[in-house]
């Protein structure tokens, strides 16, 4: 679909285009969504008997990251806030045999809105330089 719309909705559209006999302009406008997805529902309704989203192609994810909390990946941030992508994907591989890239594990860490942070480094006083204040 071009625009995503929740089931409720969509069953709205079928509803509307069904039992009220408006046209498909009609829905669209008093919905506030494109007429072509109007369209797309009312075909996948038709085609299908349904307007669930069909299954998706593709590969599935090694790592299911749906739960931002509790996943392999958060885990270990919590445990050590400076660790690698390279030092996540080593210990996935060695602990859970997990062969995963550590490009990947950064594309999942931007997905769980990890950001990269340089500590800056500061030399530290000696006592000459407390006193100086």
């Amino acid at each position: 679909m071009s625009q995503h719309i929740s089931l409720e909705n969509r069953w709205g559209i079928i509803a509307l285009d069904k039992y009220a006999q408006w046209s498909q302009k009609d829905i669209s406008e008093s919905m506030n969504i494109p007429r072509s997805t109007v369209s797309r529902t009312l075909k996948r309704h038709r085609e299908t008997g349904d307007v669930e989203d069909l299954k998706k192609s593709g590969r599935p994810p090694i790592i299911s990251i749906e739960n931002f909390d509790d996943n392999l990946i958060t885990k270990q941030i919590e445990n050590d806030r400076q660790i690698t992508s390279s030092r996540i994907s080593t210990n996935l591989r060695r602990n859970h045999d997990i062969i995963i890239s550590s490009r990947t594990i950064r594309r999942m860490l931007h997905i769980l809105n990890y950001r990269q942070v340089l500590y800056k480094i500061t030399p530290l006083l000696n006592e000459k330089s407390k006193k100086k204040d």
